[in-house]
């Protein structure tokens, strides 16, 4: 009976070992991904963009940033959109590349809005972001 419940506390201890050891909360991440579909059906081709300019909106509210990025142009046979972050800690610096999610391409594009939060954000430090295949850049104090 001894040797089980050491069994089970050293199993605890290992689990949590590998927990502590994972992301911590204060690293820099992205979260609540989502998208908008299709917004101009009709805008559905390669030649031109008449469907607007892309641009971002943001606000840093609570130690969090909520970001759109409104009309990345997206290839109208993908299965959605996704964003990677990267972040440079010695420069404050963070980049979000937005990317087509699935394999089969369409010779069109059609503009989404993708929404995210960035979380992780330490109080009082200036940040640099910068949005991949959209060039568009910002800085924000939180």
């Amino acid at each position: 009976m001894k040797t089980k419940n050491w069994l089970w506390l050293l199993i605890a201890v290992f689990g949590w070992s590998f927990y502590a050891c994972s992301d911590s909360d204060d690293d820099v991440r992205i979260g609540n991904v989502s998208q908008t579909l299709c917004k101009e059906i009709d805008a559905r081709s390669t030649i031109g963009h008449p469907w607007g300019k892309q641009s971002v909106t943001y606000e840093v509210k609570e130690g969090m940033l909520y970001i759109t990025l409104v009309n990345y142009r997206m290839n109208c046979a993908a299965e959605g959109a996704d964003v990677k972050i990267q972040h440079n800690d010695s420069n404050n610096e963070i980049i979000l590349t937005p990317f087509d999610l699935g394999k089969s391409l369409a010779d069109c594009i059609c503009p989404i809005d993708i929404t995210a939060t960035v979380t992780g954000l330490e109080y009082g430090k200036t940040y640099q972001c910068t949005i991949e295949h959209m060039d568009l850049s910002f800085s924000f104090t939180c």
